[in-house]
């Protein structure tokens, strides 16, 4: 979104990086947002910007915590 404020000949690459790869970047890009325009936003996501997990763990069969959980100990009166 800002990378344009700098012109295409002056921006920094990474390590690794090259202007073969930057070029396949752009267009990656370019083609996913026009998906997500004709799809709807969020359609296609990248990896690293995560995901929200709707489910939760189902803790009905979960082990006690007897060794992590002062809480949780067993006590045992005579």
């Amino acid at each position: 979104m800002l990378s344009e404020l700098v012109s295409r000949q002056y921006r920094q690459l990474d390590l690794f990086g090259s202007i073969d790869t930057d070029t396949k970047s752009s267009q990656l890009m370019h083609v996913m947002d026009q998906i997500n325009a004709r799809m709807g936003r969020g359609t296609l996501k990248l990896a690293s910007e995560g995901f929200k997990q709707p489910w939760k763990m189902k803790q009905g069969n979960k082990n006690p915590n007897y060794t992590t959980c002062w809480d949780e100990l067993i006590c045992v009166l005579r």
